[in-house]
């Protein structure tokens, strides 16, 4: 009988729920056109042939990285199923070490001032921020919607426009979004 290796159990079980950080700008955008616009490959794609990826975590939310640089901003966070994605694209985590951290810098796409205006807390994720690439061969997901489970926004830091937005895209192709009133609540929600 052919088994698979255990590690492929534990990462499919893994990617149940993925979560993708992002502006308020971005989710209505992706709303509206049904589609996700992926960001060019970084120099850092585990698997070759695939020139575009999105990031997302396994974590609801760390206190690290670009979710925690973006707090206090016009921050979202949108579930996916992990599932789904996975059974359409290629999932791979990402292992963001220093050394690796490091050698992208000169090539970082937004360019060394972006770098460096991020750099601590880039720094601070190299250990503790799990980072699954969805990689893809084309610069966007069609029908983007079937992989939102839910979205949800922070009353605190969104732009009441942005929301507005949001919601009235969200209804009209059936997702759900869920408003916090509090950061913490914001963060632990799944």
């Amino acid at each position: 009988m052919f088994m698979r290796p255990l590690h492929t159990y534990i990462l499919n079980e893994a990617m149940s729920e993925l979560y993708h950080f992002t502006n308020g700008v971005n989710v209505t955008n992706m709303l509206r056109h049904d589609s996700f616009k992926a960001s060019k490959d970084d120099g850092y794609q585990p698997v070759s042939g695939y020139g575009y990826f999105m990031s997302t975590t396994r974590q609801q939310f760390a206190g690290t990285g670009y979710p925690a640089a973006m707090m206090g901003q016009d921050i979202c966070k949108i579930v996916l199923d992990g599932k789904a994605l996975n059974s359409r694209y290629k999932i791979v985590p990402i292992d963001w070490g220093r050394a690796k951290m490091m050698a992208i810098r000169s090539e970082w796409p937004a360019g060394p001032d972006d770098w460096d205006m991020y750099k601590d807390e880039r720094l601070k994720q190299t250990n503790v921020e799990s980072e699954d690439r969805v990689l893809l061969k084309t610069a966007t997901i069609p029908n983007f919607h079937r992989y939102i489970k839910k979205i949800y926004i922070d009353t605190n830091t969104i732009d009441p426009k942005d929301a507005d937005d949001i919601i009235q895209c969200a209804e009209k192709l059936g997702v759900e979004v869920d408003v916090t009133c509090t950061t913490k609540e914001f963060m632990m929600a799944h």
